[in-house]
């Protein structure tokens, strides 16, 4: 099993790609619907919100995979956002 810095490398040094990110979040959203997950706004929010936060994470070292530290610790997720 691997680190958050193996999961955040394997994400890094492959150059921005803002609108594969915008693209990804617009699927999460649709996979919500087909899951037939509940209506409830304030549940949508929340994994929308995560699923937004995870992406920008993943993102943070566009240019090198060399830059990711080791050590990053998976962050925790609450109904009102990082924890």
């Amino acid at each position: 099993m691997g680190t958050q810095s193996d999961v955040v490398s394997m994400h890094s040094g492959k150059g921005e790609h803002l609108e594969m990110d915008e693209r990804a979040q617009l699927c999460f959203a649709q996979a919500l619907d087909d899951a037939a997950l509940p209506d409830d706004p304030r549940l949508r929010a929340a994994l929308k919100a995560y699923f937004r936060w995870a992406t920008q994470a993943m993102s943070a070292y566009p240019e090198s995979r060399q830059k990711v530290p080791a050590g990053l610790v998976l962050g925790r997720w609450s109904w009102d956002g990082p924890v």
